[in-house]
């Protein structure tokens, strides 16, 4: 194609795109499988709306998420491990329960449980070596070691001398300085908390859809001061299916429930979730607003670097001599965050009115698909384009003017008097 032919093509095509006009044409097809056609896919259409939109998905209700609040309250007894009391003598008793062992005792939305830990008994104020696991502490001579260094992981500021007793250098702060043995600490927990139990105190409401609508995962019905004591959660028993009081175990076993896999989290810590679900309808009752629980592990299993979950805080007191005295315990355990999830739903009429339009607007795609099968698949294709698709050009309008034209002027009462004349 020539340049010259080209800029005529792209002339008229821009010509005919910008002045001329596309109207619908009506064609009335008598073919029953058309016909057929054309209504099997309105109906699917309709159906899905109507069946999966409005009644399935609840298409005709106004949602909103879940507003909550939640509180816990653990209590358990634990007694340490007897072959493994030499971790903690720091003048601490034997049995210890939920007041010494849930740190801190009050979180938002979540619980720490002890399980695990490391004591560094009566550290005191004064001069002492520091690791050997530091690199840049170890020395050979006082001259390594200058004064008023703080080394990025140390536990103290360097004096200026060098020890003689690990070779490294001094430091001034809390000593003796911590020192764990991981293999001891790996062994396992220290403390058996699988059988602690968590009052889970869960309370939502919608106040965009309902602000008077309010629910709890405590049954009303359960107006019994005694229920709280005498129930625990059960999936398989109805009065325990609903039971907000937990085992420690119970959670965990909602992960994994083989034998020892509390153990493992316990003894180098673990972050896990307390999902409640909620799926509530305002347009019944709300006893039938019930929530569904589920747990899952939200730390990474696998990590190879700083896996598990610990943190350290220290006891103050005052010895005989009347000198500031400090235990610091790293404690290992299992961090409870609870997850809450949901919505609720109302009927509205405006959100119902939507629905039923956007079923009217998608029945066009009904007249385009069986348009398409009908124009261009069946064998009358050829012949009902023809009949839709009507092409009117100039030369077509000036004759249809001209005929109108000489019908107005047969019609005419003077034109008529002058023939016969």
């Amino acid at each position: 194609m020539s340049a010259a032919s080209a800029c005529r093509w792209l002339g008229s095509t821009t010509v005919s795109v910008l002045f001329e006009y596309d109207t619908p044409k009506f064609v009335h097809i008598r073919n029953k499988k058309v016909g057929l056609l054309n209504r099997l896919v309105q109906l699917a259409i309709v159906g899905y709306i109507i069946g999966y939109g409005i009644v399935w998905e609840n298409g005709a209700q106004d949602k909103e998420p879940v507003q909550s609040v939640v509180t816990t309250k653990v209590k358990g007894v634990s007694v340490l491990n007897a072959t493994r009391q030499f971790m903690t003598d720091c003048n601490e008793w034997p049995i210890l329960d939920h007041v010494d062992l849930i740190v801190p005792a009050q979180e938002p939305n979540s619980f720490f449980v002890t399980t695990n830990l490391w004591a560094t008994c009566n550290q005191k104020y004064g001069v002492c070596p520091e690791l050997s696991t530091i690199p840049d502490a170890v020395c050979l001579t006082n001259d390594s070691c200058p004064p008023g260094i703080i080394y990025r992981t140390g536990n103290g500021v360097t004096t200026g001398e060098c020890t003689g007793f690990n070779e490294t250098c001094q430091i001034r702060g809390w000593c003796p300085v911590e020192d764990e043995n991981d293999t001891l600490t790996d062994e396992g927990p220290i403390i058996d908390t699988k059988d602690f139990t968590v009052l889970v105190k869960n309370s939502i409401s919608f106040p965009k859809l309902d602000s008077s609508y309010r629910v709890r995962n405590i049954p009303e019905r359960a107006n019994n001061k005694s229920y709280l004591s005498g129930c625990q959660f059960d999936p398989d028993s109805e009065m325990g299916l609903f039971c907000p009081i937990f085992s420690l175990k119970q959670i965990v076993d909602m992960i994994n429930s083989s034998d020892g896999y509390y153990e493992s989290l316990a003894t180098k810590g673990a972050v896990v979730g307390l999902e409640i679900s909620w799926d509530c309808n305002l347009d019944r009752s709300p006893t039938h607003c019930v929530p569904k629980y589920s747990a899952r592990r939200l730390d990474n299993p696998n990590a190879q670097i700083s896996n598990g979950f610990n943190f350290r805080y220290p006891r103050y007191y005052r010895d005989q001599n009347g000198d500031d005295v400090r235990d610091v315990w790293k404690v290992y355990g299992i961090k409870f965050e609870i997850v809450v999830t949901g919505e609720g739903r109302k009927f509205s009429f405006t959100t119902l009115v939507l629905a039923l339009g956007s079923t009217i607007a998608l029945l066009a795609i009904a007249t385009t698909v069986t348009d398409v099968i009908a124009l261009y698949l069946l064998k009358k294709g050829t012949y009902y384009r023809e009949k839709k698709y009507q092409k009117v050009a100039k030369e077509d309008e000036e004759s249809v003017t001209l005929k109108a034209l000489n019908h107005s002027q047969e019609k005419s009462p003077l034109l008529r008097e002058k023939r016969k004349e």
